[in-house]
């Protein structure tokens, strides 16, 4: 699959060095987050699926506006709303295992395990959530190329699950605050 990957990439060569300067730097961004992915696997692979993750975010349009817009949107913008569900539906969420690796050093991969125990029983899901990363963020950077990086961004909604979930997890920020205060 890489090899199909450099071919592309090398056929969408003309189409690259075409591009205006700023955004030839925006797609280097984006693949050099891909390459620092790539030199993670396969002993850090929390950290490859964040760095898929940041390479897919990093294809975002430039502005204050889309901030906010995640892996999902970028991916429903260059391939697919369906796509962008689907990534988003995965047991292991590749925006969470982003968060929670960057903003709190957690592994969502077994990473350490190895160097403990030898254990046999592995769950699937963080295999089946690397799977599709790779795949959609190689269709990614290959279709912001091809497009030139003019695509309208597509916001998918928000489940209520994760507004909630999010509600929550604000009201229990503050109730620790206000515990911690008194």
């Amino acid at each position: 699959m890489r090899s199909g990957f450099r071919r592309t990439l090398r056929i969408s060569g003309g189409t690259f060095t075409g591009l205006p300067a700023l955004k030839r730097d925006h797609f280097l961004r984006a693949g050099n987050a891909y390459l620092i992915a790539r030199s993670m696997w396969p002993d850090q692979r929390t950290a490859y699926a964040v760095f898929l993750v940041v390479a897919c975010e990093t294809l975002k349009p430039s502005g204050k506006r889309y901030d906010q817009a995640n892996v999902y949107d970028v991916v429903a913008s260059l391939i697919t709303p369906s796509e962008g569900e689907l990534l988003r539906g995965l047991s292991v969420q590749p925006q969470r295992v982003r968060s929670k690796h960057l903003h709190r050093g957690e592994l969502a991969s077994d990473e350490l395990l190895p160097m403990l125990i030898h254990n046999p029983f592995k769950d699937p899901s963080f295999d089946e959530m690397i799977g599709e990363l790779s795949r959609v963020s190689r269709v990614c950077l290959i279709e912001w190329l091809r497009c030139r990086g003019d695509y309208t961004l597509v916001r998918l909604p928000r489940s209520k699950r994760t507004r909630a979930a999010s509600i929550c997890a604000t009201a229990a920020a503050v109730w620790r605050w206000i515990i911690g205060r008194s």
